[in-house]
This record gives structure tokens, C-alpha cells and sequence, in this order.
């Protein structure tokens, strides 16, 4: 899996999200709604 940054939010906190080479049509799903700390992909198929 490659890592991914990704930005969230107004203040732009930095999360990191694992994600597939295509991730396209993925979408993140937050654990931690307080902290952008780990982000979950959903299936990508």
C-alpha cells in the first residue's frame, strides 16, 4: 500500500491515509473524529 498525504480541515492538520496505487473511487472514513489521526480506505473494488 502506498502512504498518502492528505490534507484536512480549515487549519489544513495533516493526516495520512494509506491507499492503493489507483485509489480512485476510494473513500476515507474517519476513526478518530476529534483528530485527524487514521484514516480507514473502503473497499476500492
Amino acid at each position: 500500500m502506498k502512504k498518502v498525504k492528505v490534507y484536512f480541515g480549515k487549519d489544513r492538520k495533516a493526516a495520512h491515509v494509506y491507499a492503493s496505487p489507483d485509489h480512485s473511487g476510494c473513500q476515507a472514513k474517519h476513526l478518530d473524529a476529534g483528530i485527524f489521526q487514521v484514516l480507514e480506505l473502503r473497499d476500492c473494488n
